[in-house]
């Protein structure tokens, strides 16, 4: 496959996320792997339609295989988190996140979805530390606040 026919199906495949039509962003990433298998775009591509499709164990062996592949990578350290938390493998979602959590500079975004995954499913101690940072770096996000009354309940 020529570079330009990469560029174009990694293209279409993220249009295809764009669109939820993730039958067609795996189909895409298939082909792309089988030319490129090393690239880590195409696994977080490829991670983040299995993700969303509820395609089980693939999406968290997928980003997994991201994170090998770029372990600098926010975004792959990001959907490790979350396909762990999702498929149940809470210790590997907790370290993933608290990672792309440091890689990131501390994202407030990053710090509620952190939060409302220890409030929910680990530790509401951790998650009152990062829902309060989360409010302190954007006063006004709401789902922050929401994350920081989950912490406080539990705990």
């Amino acid at each position: 496959m020529e570079p330009y026919e990469i560029s174009n199906l990694t293209e279409e495949a993220l249009s295809a996320l764009e669109r939820k039509d993730y039958a067609r962003v795996i189909a895409a990433t298939d082909q792309l792997i089988e030319v490129v298998p090393d690239d880590p775009a195409v696994r977080m591509i490829r991670a983040e339609a299995l993700l969303k499709s509820d395609a089980g164990e693939s999406a968290f062996d997928e980003a997994r295989r991201a994170v090998e592949l770029a372990p600098d990578s926010v975004q792959a350290h990001t959907l490790v988190g979350l396909a762990g938390w999702r498929y149940d493998r809470l210790g590997a979602a907790q370290e993933a996140m608290q990672r792309a959590i440091e890689l990131s500079g501390r994202s407030p975004r990053l710090l509620i979805d952190y939060a409302w995954f220890m409030a929910s499913e680990r530790g509401p101690r951790l998650a009152e530390e990062a829902a309060n940072e989360a409010i302190e770096a954007n006063p006004n996000a709401s789902t922050a606040w929401a994350a920081l009354g989950m912490a406080q309940f539990r705990l």
